[in-house]
């Protein structure tokens, strides 16, 4: 019998066993889904922002936006408004993680993990695209001289640079499309590949001599677009009725000027290239109106300001409009005020008798405070004045009211000791006169009074948007308060944002491994190649920080294929600097010893690449100059000034790690000057030797702010983690889940190239930090001046 109960006992055992196994399967699979999820959350909140900004500011407008694809990425695309990546789960499907946008996107996104740099573009189709466009349209310029009644034909070539296919290819053509046609170029093209269009001209042959233009648009399904312009200069037929039968006019006489036309109830085209067939000195052709009768409707009126006072100017707007009452050129308007007098106004674009839709102005001046109505009337070319149009406004007494604060918020919503506190405002005369704003002041609690800052620079309108720094904060409960004037004096209410700061007991954990004793980069950029077989400019770093008269130029290549090279020339100016090359098709580093003594910073070094073999690409996609201090004395001495900026109602400590990790200093209040030495000295005396175990680092500080030291709940848990590479012992992502038990928050630094970004971004997102990236001393120190807010590092 005992043994048949020990047997059981056995049984019950080994399933609970295997069920906590389970468990704990699911749990690691579950964080870890969880980690890629918010990253790829991260990723298209980001893409999505750039996109709508780029979009808002139209034709032209370009940005890179830096985002970290996760582990298991299987595509990301961007289509319609809607930017999607879809995600490997471990259990084997996937998942999408989606964002949406006020733009029409297309995109050209190959699904690559880490961390990327990811052009943003408004295209001249309207559209947003996401990523580097690799389609080309050569020539993008055409000219072409023709008579009236030729016709001829070019061709635009039309190569894919990206790296991938470049599918759904189309091409449109507008503006003068009545003068040209295109054929359409292959829909698909290959890696590297090209095809062409024809533009085939046909020009009619009373056409009159004028310059005209079209546009060929190329565009696809999976990349951007390019576009090359057309200019056609046509030697036509100078004859008045080519000009007017061109333009939907029969023939009338020629006169002197376009005052004679209108005198003699006549439409007219303008146009000094072209002599009258009767008299070949008359410069002007003029036309008899199609039977146009009626005049110009008025389809707008506006007044501006929209809340004007007794003070401000006044300018009333309109829009003349003949497009359906005869289609002769706009040729004059004029406003009445409040039954007064018309007076003449002015073409918004400065010139009349060119369109028959035209905006128009006059500034009336100040009004007297009460209900006002203007009339506007607009006449055509064929001496038709069409019927007035009345618009009724208001204008209020004079502004005798301050600006009103419609906004305030402070960076940080939950703000411990840790934080640089930002406090933002918004303040507008929109609704208490309309005057503009002219300064802003800000006092923390009791304190005085200091001007604020406008975003933009300048307080120089109606609304404005402005802030302050106020720093690092002591626990407790802190009030801000906010008020504005305007421009004409009058000084607004004072508004507040009350919020409060928690204590935080810290500890820094720092990377002492054994490549801490590398130098740091002082400057680096990214991919660039070259399909040229003569040295090509393909990036430009600048070098602000020098440590001495030596640096380390390094430059990672590689080229397309077998039988190719890909050399390389980094020079300052003129003064060629270090030069290498390399045949493999896998990066290769090719690293330079050199002098730059005699270069003052900041200086620019230029990175140039050629190929060299037939059908071959050069590439590049790291160039950096490095130089000392080592990694581990530039974190040596921005830690430092974490230390020196902390304040009183903070413990720190210190916690290294390499192969093993140690407590270098307990937690310890910053009130005293005599605990910030000491815990300065502790930093000062780590040297660099050993592997990388971050799991190491975390748990150590994990064990240090669960001591009977820490203040906990009545002080936040917050550890900020430094290395320069990769875990390379334990299991760093195990550490950061016991951590975020024990309600521990690590902000994450990387510092230099070779950190593992997936793996910071994890160990933040699980902990409710952020990861921060420091390609060189400079940033380190001001990401440690920062740590815990949005910095502009």
């Amino acid at each position: 019998m005992k043994a048949q109960a020990s047997f059981e006992q056995l049984i019950v055992i080994a399933i609970a066993l295997a069920f906590i196994s389970i468990a704990f399967f699911v749990a690691a699979n579950y964080s870890a889904d969880s980690a890629k999820l918010a990253q790829a959350e991260d990723a298209v909140q980001r893409l999505a922002s750039g996109a709508d900004r780029v979009y808002a500011l139209g034709p032209n407008t370009k940005e890179y936006v830096t985002v970290y694809l996760p582990e298991d990425t299987v595509s990301i695309n961007a289509s319609g408004k809607r930017i999607m990546i879809k995600i490997g789960t471990s259990s084997g499907g996937t998942t999408d993680v989606y964002a949406y946008t006020k733009a029409e996107l297309i995109s050209a996104l190959p699904p690559y993990r880490g961390k990327q740099k990811i052009l943003i573009e408004y295209l001249a189709s309207g559209q947003v695209s996401l990523g580097e466009a690799g389609l080309v349209c050569s020539p993008s310029l055409l000219t072409r001289v023709l008579d009236a009644g030729d016709t001829g034909s070019d061709t635009i070539t039309v190569l894919n640079f990206a790296e991938y296919n470049v599918t759904g290819i189309n091409a449109t053509v507008s503006g003068f499309t009545s003068l040209v046609s295109i054929s359409q170029p292959p829909a698909t093209l290959p890696q590297g590949g090209n095809g062409s269009i024809t533009i085939d001209y046909n020009i009619p042959s009373n056409l009159p001599t004028g310059v005209y233009g079209a546009t060929v648009t190329v565009s696809s399904g999976n990349d951007g677009s390019c576009i090359a312009q057309v200019t056609m200069q046509v030697n036509g037929n100078s004859s008045c009725a080519a000009l007017c039968a061109s333009q939907g006019y029969s023939t009338g006489s020629c006169r002197a000027n376009p005052a004679s036309c209108v005198a003699s109830g006549e439409d007219y085209k303008p146009g000094n290239d072209y002599a009258c067939a009767s008299n070949a000195s008359i410069p002007s052709c003029c036309c008899y109106p199609t039977g146009d009768t009626w005049g110009p409707l008025v389809t707008y009126i506006s007044s501006f300001p929209g809340n004007a006072s007794a003070a401000t100017q006044v300018t009333i707007t309109a829009v003349c409009n003949d497009s359906t009452t005869g289609g002769s050129y706009i040729s004059g308007a004029d406003v009445q005020l409040d039954g007064g007098v018309f007076n003449p106004m002015n073409a918004t674009d400065g010139q009349l008798n060119t369109s028959i839709v035209e905006w128009v102005n006059r500034t009336v001046g100040q009004l007297m405070p009460g209900q006002h109505i203007a009339g506007v009337r607009c006449s055509d070319t064929a001496n038709n004045t069409g019927p007035i149009a009345y618009y009724y406004f208001n204008i209020t007494a004079s502004d005798a009211v301050g600006p009103i604060i419609t906004m305030m918020n402070h960076s940080d919503p939950f703000p411990t000791t840790l934080a640089n506190i930002t406090e933002f405002f918004t303040a507008t005369e929109v609704f208490t006169g309309n005057s503009n704003i002219q300064s802003c002041f800000l006092r923390l609690d009791n304190g005085n009074w200091y001007p604020a800052a406008a975003l933009d620079g300048s307080y120089d309108s109606s609304t404005e948007d402005g802030s302050y720094n106020i720093g690092q904060l002591a626990t407790g409960t802190h009030t801000v308060y906010v008020y504005c004037i305007d421009s004409v004096g009058n000084v607004g209410g004072i508004y507040n944002d009350t919020f409060g700061v928690s204590s935080a007991d810290v500890v820094l954990i720092l990377d002492r491994s054994g490549s801490m004793s590398e130098t740091v980069t002082n400057a680096y950029d990214n991919t660039a190649k070259s399909t040229t077989s003569s040295l090509a400019l393909v990036k430009s770093v600048v070098v602000n920080a020098k440590n001495g008269d030596l640096a380390n130029v390094s430059a990672r290549l590689r080229t397309s294929g077998s039988g190719c090279t890909t050399g390389f020339e980094a020079r300052v100016g003129a003064d060629i600097i270090a030069s290498g090359n390399t045949t493999s098709t896998y990066y290769t580093t090719k690293k330079v010893e050199t002098s730059i003594a005699a270069y003052s910073i900041p200086f620019t070094v230029d990175l140039y690449l050629r190929r060299i073999g037939t059908g071959c690409t050069a590439y590049n996609n790291n160039f950096a100059i490095t130089q000392n201090p080592t990694k581990l004395l530039a974190s040596k001495e921005a830690a430092k000034v974490f230390v020196d900026l902390t304040v009183n109602t903070t413990q720190l400590g210190l916690v290294s790690y390499a192969t093993s990790s140690t407590t270098d200093r307990t937690l310890a209040g910053m009130g005293s000057a005599a605990n910030k030495t000491t815990l300065k000295n502790s930093i000062d005396a780590l040297v660099a030797s050993g592997n990388t175990c971050i799991e190491c680092g975390i748990d150590k500080a994990r064990i240090e702010l669960t001591s009977a030291r820490s203040r906990y709940p009545d002080a936040v848990r917050v550890a900020v983690l430094l290395t320069d590479g990769q875990g390379n012992v334990g299991d760093s992502i195990q550490g950061a889940t016991d951590a975020r038990y024990a309600n521990m928050t690590i902000y994450t630094i990387g510092f230099g190239d070779d950190v593992d970004v997936d793996e910071l971004t994890n160990i933040a997102l699980l902990t409710g930090g952020k990861f921060y990236y420091a390609p060189d001393a400079e940033t380190l120190l001001c990401i440690y001046q920062h740590i815990g807010q949005i910095t502009p590092c």
